[in-house]
């Protein structure tokens, strides 16, 4: 895809957007996950089923993060197109093969 039409700024625009969304859910995660830790004392290399919930859903923000991420600097650095029309990142391994 041509670097500078409508349709690719729309692209990156769409991209990074999806990109600052997972981002943020990440962030809010992982905030979580320390503040429940802080809070009831439990060593972060202890295995709890109390932070058991909570750092299953740190582990899946950071995986859809990481996932955004990869589409969005395969576009930027690379001019690769996501695999979807609609940009939906959030199925796509960053290592499957194309």
């Amino acid at each position: 895809m041509p670097e500078n039409t409508p349709a690719r700024r729309a692209l990156e625009q769409e991209l990074n957007r999806k990109l600052q969304q997972a981002r943020e859910r990440y962030f809010r995660a992982a905030d979580e996950l320390h503040r429940q830790i802080f809070e009831t004392g439990i060593p972060p290399d202890e295995h709890s089923p109390a932070l058991a919930t909570t750092r299953q859903r740190e582990a899946t923000a950071f995986a859809e993060y990481c996932r955004a991420l990869a589409t969005y600097t395969e576009l930027i650095a690379n001019g690769k197109l996501p695999d979807s029309p609609a940009c939906n990142v959030a199925g796509r391994s960053p290592r499957e093969p194309e």
